[in-house]
């Protein structure tokens, strides 16, 4: 029997046994965090990466866990779980795509399962790629866009990838490791491999004529009147230039005796209607042979500027006026490159970039010359002035020089044109290593052409002065090449603004040195 004395003991004895008062602890609940080995990577654009996502349980978790991605910066990563939920681990795959500026970007890992949630931050370091889109531009030998073409790049890495040129001649390829080859193939089997090239967005002007391109054929039409009289008086020529709105140019020429009613017809590229103006001029020249040597000036005139709305435009008569005029003289400094003859000069008043009036052609081997130009506004600085010579291997060179003044005298120094070198003409048992020099030009760009006897031709774009082409046993081939000095490297020549136009012309806004060997054969070994 406990006496009242013995109450405050038990319940002594009770508090110390429980712990001053404490209750028994219940157990954790079940719950899981994310595990990943590294929370910062690196990666570079283009590339991808697979990262282990571990889920690791506590309290015997053993539901699954859902997996999202949350990224804050507005430029992402693409990333993907597989799986999407899961009890043990899923595997995220985060690819940083070419265009994703460099940087370091914040992906936030969540795993949800019920109302239990996790988050794992990782920073991705975004590096720059090697690797370039090359998207570029398909021209042909006159400044046309060539669609349809395949255009196969290969990469330093030799990773190759095709694509096709659209209908302005564009096209695209993503992750080229430069320095890159590029090989143009148009439809008919005829190629283009232009080398070395480290430029994202060349213009791949292709020597060659061929190529679907947007063309039209236009007439443009009218009267010559005034100036010294129509037709044309004894020792007087004239011409009518059209030029287009995008610089499309068409000439009709007229001998003595000739004149009055004119017709241009030409093709133009990507322009569908007639439109432009056109000028014309009229003058008294020293005619023998093919030479014609201006003297006096007797009329300039021009339409007004009109769109047709299609392919022709007629009445568009022109009134010949007096006009001013003054001299352009030239001088080829000697001595000449040992081997090299001069031909024949020329002089040109420019309209448009492709040239204009054509107003002296002449063919004596004097090595100074001077020759009368009209001067109405339009033409000022605007004349061009060429020289050609053939040297003892028979390889032609066209110098030009464009912009020039009235009463400016202009030097000319003549270069040795490059030339064949091996195989010889007409060898036999040939390798296939065909090489060449470059004569005294300083820095020139070659395009070379090799050709079957079954027709399959070939182009090559290079600095160097040999390529080893892949040629066929026992098989006969013609070839030759050309050459534009002034390009440091290939990248100089695939530069938008490198050929505006196409390909230069004697008479043309460009200033160049061209040279252009003779045609040889050879026939390759058995």
């Amino acid at each position: 029997m406990l006496t009242r004395n013995a109450i405050p003991m038990l319940c002594v004895a009770l508090l110390v046994g429980c712990k001053g008062g404490e209750g028994t602890p219940l157990p954790s609940a079940p719950g899981f965090n994310l595990q990943l080995k590294d929370s910062v990577i690196t990666l570079m654009q283009g590339d991808s990466k697979d990262i282990l996502v571990t889920i690791q349980p506590e309290n015997g978790f053993a539901a699954d866990v859902n997996f999202t991605l949350v990224q804050p910066s507005a430029d992402k990563l693409t990333a993907s779980f597989a799986p999407s939920s899961s009890k043990t681990q899923t595997k995220l795959t985060i690819k940083a795509p070419m265009e994703l500026p460099v940087n370091t970007y914040s992906l936030f890992i969540k795993g949800t399962s019920g109302s239990l949630k996790k988050t794992f931050e990782l920073k991705v370091n975004v590096t720059k790629s090697p690797l370039i889109t090359v998207g570029g531009k398909i021209k042909n030998l006159i400044g046309g866009n060539i669609q349809g073409a395949t255009v196969r790049i290969r990469g330093f890495n030799n990773t190759e990838s095709t694509d096709t040129s659209d209908a302005s001649g564009k096209f695209m390829i993503k992750g080229v490791l430069a320095p890159y080859t590029a090989t143009v193939q148009l439809s008919d089997g005829e190629t283009h491999t232009f080398q070395t090239l480290n430029l994202p967005n060349p213009t791949l002007n292709l020597f060659s004529s061929k190529g679907i391109i947007s063309a039209t054929d236009v007439t443009v039409a009218g009267t010559l009147s005034g100036g010294a009289g129509v037709p044309n008086p004894i020792n007087t020529v004239s011409q009518v230039v059209y030029a287009s709105i995008t610089e499309n140019l068409g000439i009709k020429g007229f001998s003595p005796g000739q004149g009055g009613p004119y017709t241009i017809k030409l093709t133009q590229l990507n322009e569908k209607v007639a439109e432009g103006q056109v000028f014309a001029l009229q003058w008294q020249a020293n005619l023998s042979g093919a030479t014609s040597i201006p003297v006096t000036y007797t009329g300039f005139g021009t339409s007004s500027k009109f769109i047709s709305g299609g392919a022709s435009a007629t009445g568009k008569d022109i009134s010949l006026d007096p006009v001013s005029q003054s001299v352009l003289s030239g001088n080829v400094n000697l001595p000449l490159p040992a081997g090299l003859t001069l031909v024949w000069k020329s002089l040109g008043a420019a309209l448009v970039p492709r040239g204009g009036f054509v107003l002296a052609a002449d063919y004596s081997n004097s090595t100074s010359f001077t020759y009368a130009i009209p001067t109405p506004d339009i033409l000022k600085n605007r004349y061009v002035l060429a020289v050609g010579a053939v040297s003892d291997r028979g390889s032609g060179l066209i110098l030009n020089r464009a912009g020039l003044s009235a009463a400016q005298t202009q030097p000319f120094t003549l270069k040795a044109p490059p030339f064949l070198t091996a195989p010889a003409d007409t060898a036999t048992n040939a390798g296939n290593v065909l090489s060449w020099n470059k004569g005294t030009f300083t820095s020139p760009f070659f395009v070379v052409r090799y050709q079957d006897l079954l027709g399959a031709t070939r182009y090559v774009y290079t600095t160097s002065t040999s390529y080893a082409a892949p040629l066929e046993k026992n098989m006969q081939y013609t070839w030759n090449l050309i050459a534009l000095d002034g390009f440091a490297n290939a990248d100089a020549f695939v530069q938008e603004d490198a050929l505006p136009f196409g390909y230069p012309n004697a008479g043309s806004m460009l200033d160049f040195d061209f040279g252009a060997s003779k045609e040889q054969t050879f026939t390759t070994a058995p």
